[in-house]
């Protein structure tokens, strides 16, 4: 069983803002956003790509989220997501899949396609941990920069029973260990700066 607290946006936002130079986006500012389609410079505002994807979702993905959420510890639950992704999906490119330089795909063509790139496959660890049931304040989904100097889209989870927060990354920097053997996650030589930290109800921005 989880040793869950009770989270809520008060605790995540002092909780983010203690850790990362990162400032949540008020109402007001919420017209952040992100280009999903370079072709047609289709943008997307990043919260509402994610919560969008959760509203009558397709049911393989419904299927998926009900096997994982018999898994009644978050800790493991997630871990097995990301074990699912990474053991059955291939990393792809968005110039070889779409003939396109950036392209988010929505998780249910990830699913079909069975490869994308970093915000593909781990925007589908994302869906698939929301429907099963982990809580929004406990999954973010990050855009930043890594050391090899390029834009990389992962994502971090707070574990309620080690108190703290770790990344889950299937592409760039993939670990499956249980939850009691990982980092803490910090911003380092491997991930080493957060732009934009949201999820499907919040958006934090680089201050």
């Amino acid at each position: 069983m989880n040793n869950e607290i009770e989270f809520s946006e008060k605790f995540m936002v002092k909780y983010i803002k203690s850790i990362f130079n990162l400032r949540p986006v008020t109402p007001i500012r919420s017209y952040i956003a992100w280009v999903i389609d370079s072709e047609y410079r289709t943008t997307e505002r990043l919260d509402l790509f994610l919560k969008q994807q959760l509203i009558n979702p397709a049911e393989e993905l419904n299927q998926l989220a009900d096997e994982f959420s018999k898994i009644k510890d978050y800790d493991k639950r997630i871990i097995s997501i990301l074990e699912f992704v990474v053991y059955n999906f291939n990393y792809e490119t968005d110039i070889n899949n779409h003939n396109k330089v950036e392209f988010w795909e929505v998780a249910k063509t990830v699913l079909d396609m069975k490869s994308a790139d970093c915000e593909g496959l781990n925007g589908l660890i994302f869906i698939i941990a929301r429907l099963s049931g982990i809580p929004s304040w406990l999954i973010w989904s990050c855009i930043g920069s890594v050391n090899v100097n390029q834009g990389h889209y992962w994502l971090l989870y707070y574990s309620t029973t080690q108190n703290k927060l770790v990344s889950i990354d299937a592409t760039y920097y993939p670990d499956l260990k249980i939850m009691k053997k990982r980092k803490e996650f910090q911003t380092d030589l491997n991930y080493t700066t957060i732009w934009y930290m949201f999820n499907d109800t919040t958006i934090f921005k680089y201050s």
